[in-house]
């Protein structure tokens, strides 16, 4: 041994010193340049055969060595001949075969310096360290990271072309995986698939194994619908830029996909094959970010034995959610049953079917419509408290909602931006906006159509055709309730209501303006009344008749239910006489109303028969609750003392009462 090394130290010494180049300057711009020339032979098309490459690593490397060793040890520029064999030997393995090789050549350039110099100079050591691992390890890096995007864009490219010639347009989506399909992937304790997805995980030695579902509005793009994880967001070690286009490919082709092109693969996809009656398939994926523990062979077969179990346990799943889904619907709809009875007023009744709407279809929006069968119209009677309609909307018979009702028919939309694109969903009164999916099904009652219930959601495939079936046993359910409160608020009204005028009866002013100032004495604010009685009116009948009587009477009453704000009560208190209750307003407020009111009639002469009959009012003026104080139970009789003085003082005027004609006060 010691012959050797003397042998090695003797030849060393011969070398010229001229041969040698030192310093450090010179060691790195020779490796920038063998790193350039790696990087140019590592990234050639076609790529360096395998095999070869690693032969002549193997050949060239004692070789380098020694004439590293001949031409001054670490600090001699053989130093990189030593790198490239590294580098050569591996190129079949990868950029971590390829450091292995640069430290095994490192330890072995230490070990000889130190036999032939009996000291190590730390200095040219690092320099030396540095060129190897420059030189052998960068260049595979990049043409490992290189080749794999290489073949990332030409599957995508393949995925693309084969999708453009079946009809499809563009790539398969990716999207950040989440959660679809049944609610109990959320809860992974008590899921069969995902302790399914964990068993198949441990036993490939993967980071995730994940099932993939196509959405329903978008069937190109995957999204995760099961995994193996604890994470809820997701399977949190899945490369998704990378990985998700071979998912989509395995799903598409129904084979075996893996990433990569030798070794042990990071990536294993198979489709999962569809079952009947069961959503679309989707694919089985098993991941890991360095390498899965079983070959391409092994997985080829195993992973689709795991598919077949895989679609079984999904279409067991789903049918546990249809009847699921099938049993929380007949308990909301035996809930909605007695609710409804419970029921006494159309608010009510309309706020629990809206929400039992909501119960039944899941969707996000739901409104009760009244429909009046003969003139084609109606109206939005209630709706959930974040429809985006109001309560009041007019529905017009060239809506969606108006067409249902009009034929009678059930219409579904699933997705319905085409259609609120096109048409308006309620009337033309709606502002234009995006529907995502509706559904609308009339309430059919032996007499006709008497109201429809509408859903709508916030996403496409929200409204489904199975949820709007359940939605009309509902609606059966609604149209009963509906038609019994319809009439009872109809009786009602008729009992509140002049049949001759339209306006509301002496009866109903009476319970109103206690009602009313009732409200002024607990929260203040004044409540004005004005009493209208019609000049000469017996002189009319007397000369036109009667029903040139009731015609003017007709005119008046339209006139003053015209120029009253919706809160304000008109009533026909008796005979020609008519009394207005003008909430939150003043004297002067109310004697301005009186004015314009005497003036709208006076302007306007009632045409009936041939005849232009001049019509004119006198009216009296009360108000309760303001600057004079008076008893409430005189404010109609006050009101009455103005309008006789107005009789008196030639009619057609406007008189309010003034403070010496109360008796006392409040």
């Amino acid at each position: 041994m010691s012959g050797l090394v003397a042998g090695f130290a003797l030849v060393q010494g011969a070398v010229p010193t001229s041969l040698i180049l030192r310093g450090v300057w010179p060691m790195l711009i020779i490796t920038g340049v063998a790193v350039f020339i790696a990087a140019l032979l590592a990234i050639r098309e076609p790529p360096l055969d395998a095999d070869i490459a690693r032969r002549i690593g193997m050949t060239g490397m004692i070789p380098a060595m020694v004439l590293t060793v001949f031409t001054g040890g670490l600090q001699s520029p053989g130093v990189v001949l030593v790198a490239l064999c590294a580098l050569a030997i591996s190129v079949p393995h990868g950029p971590g075969m390829a450091l292995v090789g640069s430290l095994a050549a490192m330890t072995t350039l230490l070990g000889m310096e130190a036999l032939l110099t009996k000291k190590i100079i730390w200095a040219p050591s690092f320099l030396a360290m540095t060129v190897l691992v420059s030189t052998a390890v960068i260049p595979r890096w990049l043409a490992t990271r290189m080749r794999r995007q290489v073949e990332v864009a030409e599957r995508r490219a393949l995925q693309v072309e084969e999708l453009a010639q079946r009809g499809r347009v563009g790539p398969p989506a990716i999207e950040r995986p989440e959660i679809v399909g049944s609610p109990r992937m959320q809860d992974p304790a008590g899921s069969p698939v995902i302790t399914y997805l964990r068993m198949l995980r441990d036993n490939v030695g993967a980071d995730d194994a994940v099932v993939w579902r196509p959405r329903a509005d978008e069937p190109g793009v995957l999204v995760a619908w099961a995994w193996s994880g604890d994470d809820t967001n997701g399977p949190v070690s899945f490369r998704k830029e990378e990985w998700l286009p071979l998912v989509a490919w395995a799903a598409e082709n129904g084979n075996v996909n893996f990433d990569g092109s030798g070794g042990m693969p990071s990536l294993a996809a198979i489709a999962i094959p569809p079952r009947i009656g069961a959503l679309a398939g989707g694919a089985l994926s098993v991941s890991h970010r360095s390498g899965l523990r079983q070959d391409r062979d092994e997985l080829k077969r195993w992973l689709p034995r795991h598919a077949d179990h895989l679609a079984d346990m999904l279409a067991l799943v789903e049918s546990g959610d249809e009847v699921a889904r099938q049993n929380a619907t007949t308990l909301a709809l035996l809930q909605a049953a007695t609710d409804f009875q419970k029921s006494r007023s159309i608010e009510t009744l309309g706020a629990e079917i809206c929400q039992s709407a909501l119960d039944v279809t899941g969707a996000a929006h739901a409104a009760l419509v009244r429909w009046n069968a003969d003139s084609r119209k109606g109206e939005v009677q209630a709706t959930s408290p974040t429809a985006p309609v109001r309560v009041g909307l007019v529905v017009t018979d060239d809506s969606a909602v108006g067409g249902s009702c009009r034929e009678a028919t059930p219409l579904t939309w699933e997705d319905a931006r085409e259609l609120s694109r096109l048409a308006v969903v309620y009337g033309r009164a709606e502002p234009r906006r995006s529907v995502s999916s509706l559904g609308v099904v009339p309430l059919v009652r032996p007499e006709g159509v008497v109201g429809a219930i509408v859903v709508e959601g916030d996403d496409i495939n929200r409204v489904r055709g199975e949820s709007v079936r359940a939605l009309r046993l509902l609606g059966a359910i609604a149209a009963v309730s509906l038609e019994s409160q319809f009439e009872y608020e109809e009786i009602e009204r008729r009992a509140r209501t002049d049949v001759l005028t339209g306006l509301s009866n002496r009866r109903y002013f009476e319970e109103q303006i206690e009602r009313l100032l009732d409200e002024c004495d607990r929260y203040g604010g004044p409540v004005s009344l004005v009493v209208a009685d019609l000049d000469h009116f017996k002189k009319v009948n007397d000369t036109y008749g009667h029903d040139v009587g009731d015609s003017v009477l007709q005119y008046v009453a339209k006139a003053f239910k015209d120029g009253v704000r919706t809160v304000d009560i008109v009533t026909r208190y008796g005979g020609e006489e008519i009394a207005c209750l003008l909430p939150q307003t003043d004297l002067a407020g109310a004697k301005e109303f009186a004015e314009r009111m005497r003036k709208a009639i006076e302007t306007r002469p009632v045409q009936a028969k041939s005849h232009a009959i001049p019509v004119t009012c006198s009216l009296g003026v009360a108000t309760y609750g303001g600057a004079v104080p008076i008893p409430r139970a005189e404010l109609f009789s006050l009101a009455d003392k103005a309008l006789y003085r107005s009789k008196q003082q030639g009619r057609n005027r406007v008189n309010a009462h003034d403070a010496s004609e109360s008796g006392s006060t409040t």
